[in-house]
């Protein structure tokens, strides 16, 4: 499954979910939840000798980036109106 997730389509969802206010906070929420689940992630994928660590990381990079981009969007739209 993994496999066949693209970065991008997960940085544009996420970029999509924060247009929406009450999404982009439930997303920035999210984003803190995921630091442990990959810490978990990595420790596996040390144990098994996988590559899956990379990928996730790449995921929680892409979240974390669509958030940050998310919340510039919400102050300059706060800020013109």
């Amino acid at each position: 499954m993994l496999a066949k997730l693209n970065h991008i389509h997960i940085f544009l969802v996420c970029l999509l979910i924060c247009l929406f206010p009450f999404y982009l906070f439930l997303l920035i929420g999210f984003s803190f939840w995921l630091i442990p689940v990959f810490l978990i992630v990595c420790l596996i994928d040390y144990l098994n000798g996988t590559i899956y660590r990379k990928k996730i990381g790449l995921m929680i990079a892409a979240v974390y980036l669509a958030s940050i981009l998310g919340l510039i969007i919400f102050y300059l739209t706060n800020k013109l109106v």
